[in-house]
């Protein structure tokens, strides 16, 4: 079973690393950002619970596309025909996540194939520890700006603009996404899954597209399921015409005779007993007439 998957998200969330850890089971700490796309595969052997248990084999077929916006109209070369689509952002990045939304309505929109598995996957759980969880937040409470536009006057009056400085602020902490947050989208935008992973230490990826593996061939089955359905309805609806025919033919042998036809038959059998009355009583006469045909006596 051959499965093409896309990987979709802003850059530096972590596809690529996602990539390879399923791949190779590596993990590149200076992996460089991807250029256009790139491709890569592997298949896995699935239980199949459709088949008796037995392994099934399943090959990705995976697109990794990059996360700068000046390739986001390229995306749609690779995601308009998968079969899955991974959506994937930081868990240490707010803007990250929101560009998800943006890439699930595209799918939503564009992509071909209607029943496309949608993911949403948030990558580097590592970074989250427990000193960190009293910084996971429902909402964003994080301000980029650093610095501010000063605004003074000169020796000679004159008012001077664009000079800056930086805000002499202690740098702040990082906030994460919360996992509650991120299943809300998901079920708002009608994703199939919505699931974490960390590329750094591999938790998370093996098991995702086992899952997806395993949803696909249950998918498959429903598929044949529907089919067989089908089939057996258009049969039952093919003997219903053949019996219904077969019972017009029926009813057609044995419908009431029309008054007119009754008498042309009645005539005929007239017609008939008369031929045969007249035919007897030629045969009698020619009998009589014919002396060959007399009986001979003893003289």
């Amino acid at each position: 079973m051959k499965t093409k998957v896309v990987l979709l998200g802003d850059s530096g969330v972590g596809k690529s690393c996602i990539v390879n850890r399923f791949a190779t089971n590596t993990f590149d700490i200076d992996s460089r950002v991807t250029v256009g796309a790139a491709f890569v595969a592997r298949t896995i052997e699935v239980n199949d619970e459709t088949r008796d248990g037995k392994e099934r084999k399943v090959k990705f077929e995976i697109w990794d596309t990059a996360g700068q916006e000046r390739y986001e109209s390229l995306a749609n070369l690779y995601y308009r025909r998968a079969h899955v689509a991974l959506v994937v952002f930081a868990l240490d990045d707010e803007k990250s996540f929101e560009k998800a939304r943006f890439w699930i309505n595209e799918l939503k929109e564009k992509c071909e194939r209607r029943d496309a598995l949608i993911i949403l996957c948030g990558n580097k759980m590592d970074k989250i520890t427990d000193e960190h969880e009293d910084r996971i937040v429902e909402n964003s409470s994080k301000n980029n700006f650093n610095g501010r536009t000063k605004i003074e006057k000169g020796n000679d009056g004159e008012i001077v603009e664009g000079k800056e400085e930086e805000e002499e602020e202690e740098e702040e902490e990082t906030m994460f996404v919360s996992m509650d947050r991120a299943e809300r989208m998901a079920n708002e935008l009608g994703c199939h899954m919505c699931v974490t992973s960390s590329a750094k230490t591999g938790e998370g990826v093996e098991e995702l597209f086992f899952e997806v593996a395993r949803k696909l061939l249950q998918r498959e089955k429903g598929g044949r399921r529907k089919t067989d359905a089908t089939n057996s309805e258009a049969s039952k609806q093919k003997k219903t015409r053949n019996t219904s025919t077969s019972g017009a033919r029926a009813n057609a042998e044995t419908a009431v005779v029309p008054p007119r036809t009754r008498d042309e038959e009645a005539n005929n059998a007239t017609k008939k007993k008369k031929k045969k009355k007249k035919k007897k009583t030629a045969t009698t006469t020619d009998g009589e007439s014919n002396p060959s045909r007399r009986p001979l006596h003893d003289t």
